[in-house]
């Protein structure tokens, strides 16, 4: 099955198998019609994560290479990668925009292993417009959500 879902997707799902619904707005949507068909589910995924450089909190540096954990928040700590940074992706094409370090264009059908990045290509302006229009319209939809209940504040 290639049929794009996010995490998010879960709790809809989880929701839906178990008989009830989530009482938060939630912008996942459940995977269940997808056991017993190859229909689409999303024309797009989102990921996000990372952060930025001035959360030194993050970095968890208080660790020696003799610590089991010491692999992962070492790497943490000295390379950029683990910056703030968000990922669109469809069937086709895979686009990270990047906070500090340069943005990824990627053609999944001719480099599915992710090894050209196209985004300093002129012909894939287009694409990369297209992509960054998504990643806004989605973000804007998901962020901060008005509380359904008035405060008794008020």
């Amino acid at each position: 099955r290639r049929a794009l879902a996010e995490l998010l997707d879960i709790p809809a799902t989880v929701a839906e198998i178990a008989g009830f619904e989530l009482s938060e707005d939630e912008f996942g949507k459940s995977l269940v019609h997808l056991f017993a068909s190859d229909e689409e589910h999303r024309e797009t995924v989102l990921c996000e994560g990372g952060r930025r450089q001035s959360e030194k909190q993050c970095e968890d540096d208080n660790h020696s290479p003799d610590t089991l954990w010491w692999a992962r928040t070492s790497v943490q700590t000295r390379i950029p990668e683990h910056t703030k940074a968000v990922m669109l992706r469809d069937h086709d094409y895979k686009y990270v925009f990047r906070y500090y370090e340069s943005d990824e264009l990627y053609d999944l059908k001719q480099d599915p292993e992710e090894r050209q990045n196209l985004a300093e290509d002129p012909e894939y302006a287009g694409i990369i417009q297209h992509m960054k229009n998504i990643l806004l319209e989605r973000m804007i939809e998901t962020c901060d959500v008005v509380p359904r209940t008035i405060d008794k504040r008020i």
